[in-house]
């Protein structure tokens, strides 16, 4: 019969197998408590960092749906304004067109005047108004003698920054002057002398005699169609940014969802790993002690 009593083979054996089952006992716990399957690097180097730069993507697509949102509201406070300045414009016609009677009291056309003149004054005061955190899309930025068309608001599209969305930036600010082109040999084919891709009225437009108020008819009616075309560019970016938007709330889902099944704990595997290792934590600390008392039989040798 041999029996150490300097080296207890059975009791270091022992000592590994409870110290490996409680590691493996409370990295079951943690987690379990934490939710989290890989929560560090040294769980698993490779998928943590995949993780990372999985939450990281997510942190940036917040950014971008933020933008995007902005941009957007913008987009649909322009076009509201838009379709109250369409409206304005009708009444102002509706003004225009009585002003032209020959037959007017002085008295009755001074107030279809004053009433014209307050409806002119609140175009000013709606494109001015017409922002969301600072982006109008209605007061173009140019001088109010040349308009400033083309120009757009480019609105990021992609987290690496390389796509954009433009949204069309317009003028509806009533213009300072109107300047007539220099007389042409042969009548042009248009009527009036403005162009196309601006307002046409002034600030100073009235309808103070038959003549004003004539005039002011087609200029009406030529602003009223360059608003409908340019509300018709903002609503289709507007379309556009709404459509990415969705495109980006789906890739985000997909990224949380791909995260989770990289990183989160499956509960019922690690309820049924804490079990069990519980259990061996028991039996291995009654092995332990079993190992421990062997030296014991030694002193029966001696008695």
């Amino acid at each position: 019969m041999t029996g150490p009593i300097n080296t207890n083979m059975g009791a270091l054996f022992a000592l590994q197998n409870l110290t490996r089952t409680t590691r493996e006992l409370d990295q079951s716990q943690t987690r379990i408590s934490t939710g989290l399957r890989i929560g560090a690097a040294a769980d698993n180097g490779a998928v943590f960092n995949v993780a990372e730069q999985l939450r990281a993507d997510n942190s940036a697509t917040e950014a971008l749906r933020a933008g995007l949102n902005r941009a957007l509201s913008a987009a649909d406070v322009a076009m509201a304004a838009g379709t109250k300045l369409s409206d304005i414009l009708v009444q102002m016609r509706e003004k225009a067109l009585s002003a032209t009677a020959l037959n007017l009291t002085p008295a009755s056309r001074q107030a279809y005047n004053d009433e014209f003149i307050a409806l002119r004054d609140e175009i000013t005061q709606l494109v001015d108004s017409a922002a969301f955190d600072r982006n109008n899309l209605l007061n173009g930025g140019g001088s109010s003698t040349i308009p400033n068309l083309g120009t757009k608001f480019d609105v990021l599209a992609n987290i690496g920054g390389t796509a954009m969305i433009p949204i069309p930036i317009t003028d509806f600010r009533l213009l300072d002057t109107i300047t007539p082109p220099p007389p042409l040999p042969v009548p042009p084919a248009l009527p009036m002398p403005y162009g196309a891709n601006q307002m046409h009225l002034e600030a100073t437009s009235n309808v103070a005699t038959p003549e004003a108020a004539g005039d002011m008819m087609g200029r009406i009616s030529a602003s009223l169609e360059f608003i409908s075309g340019q509300l018709a560019n903002i609503g289709i970016s507007a379309k556009r940014v709404e459509g990415h938007l969705s495109f980006i709330a789906a890739l985000r889902d997909s990224n949380t969802t791909g995260l989770g099944a990289l990183v989160d704990t499956d509960y019922g595997l690690e309820t049924a790993r804490l079990q069990a290792a519980q259990i061996k934590q028991q039996l291995t600390t009654q092995s332990l002690s079993i190992a421990n008392t062997a030296p014991q039989a030694i002193l029966a040798l001696l008695r």
